[in-house]
């Protein structure tokens, strides 16, 4: 399972970000606060795209029928088109998207008001992840999260590392030849492929109540 690189409650009567990064990893962990006013946020961020994301709440918000999904797309936070809806209002639930084809990674600094309570990581200093944000036009209900995770696209490798085993001068990037996102399609093609074959190589190819025919063989065993 892939965590999450970030997860954050960016709380706006605090002007401050709440790392929420442990708090969704760890399974028998105490639950965390969610969405509070309809001014909050949750930051959600990854070093490679993903197409969904799963919650498991120990208190059910109450948010109205649509929660606000945006992601970055190199220039501003655009509407995220839902294939699958989840609002928080249930103890466990998925939202699932195919990802957008102009997604880009970036960092929070200057994001909000403040930059207080991010990690080195997630400011300019750092190193920019795939941010999925989430806000609410009404709270009646609090949800609190005792875990989340995404489902990336890919998960054996990244860009990153591949240029690193090729002993590339610099990581891939928009401007690189191919660039990130053709290699990101590549990553995804081959995983496919790996699990296609991984997963039916060790099956029988068995079907309920038909019938097979076995020759037996004698064996001199003298």
């Amino acid at each position: 399972m892939i965590v999450w690189g970030s997860f954050y409650l960016w709380d706006n009567s605090a002007s401050t970000y709440v790392d929420h990064e442990f708090a969704a990893s760890d399974i028998p962990g105490a639950a965390v606060s969610l969405i509070g006013q309809t001014t909050d946020k949750i930051y959600m961020g990854l070093d490679r795209t993903f197409y969904a994301v799963f919650f498991e709440l120990d208190t059910a918000g109450d948010y109205g029928t649509l929660l606000d999904w945006e992601y970055w797309d190199g220039s501003a936070w655009k509407n995220l088109p839902i294939s699958r809806n989840y609002v928080l209002d249930s103890i466990s639930g998925v939202i699932q998207f195919r990802s957008p084809s102009d997604w880009t990674s970036t960092t929070l600094t200057g994001v909000e008001a403040a930059n207080t309570g991010l990690k080195t990581e997630d400011t300019s200093a750092g190193t920019a992840k795939y941010w999925l944000r989430v806000s609410a036009s009404a709270v009646t209900t609090i949800a609190t999260m005792k875990r989340s995770f995404p489902f990336p696209n890919y998960g054996y490798t990244t860009p990153s590392r591949i240029a690193q085993f090729l002993q590339l001068r610099q990581d891939f990037s928009t401007t690189t030849s191919p660039n990130i996102s053709e290699v990101e399609r590549v990553i995804e093609r081959v995983e496919s492929r790996i699990d296609r074959y991984t997963t039916n190589s060790w099956k029988p190819n068995f079907r309920q109540d038909e019938t097979y025919e076995f020759v037996m063989n004698s064996v001199d065993m003298g």
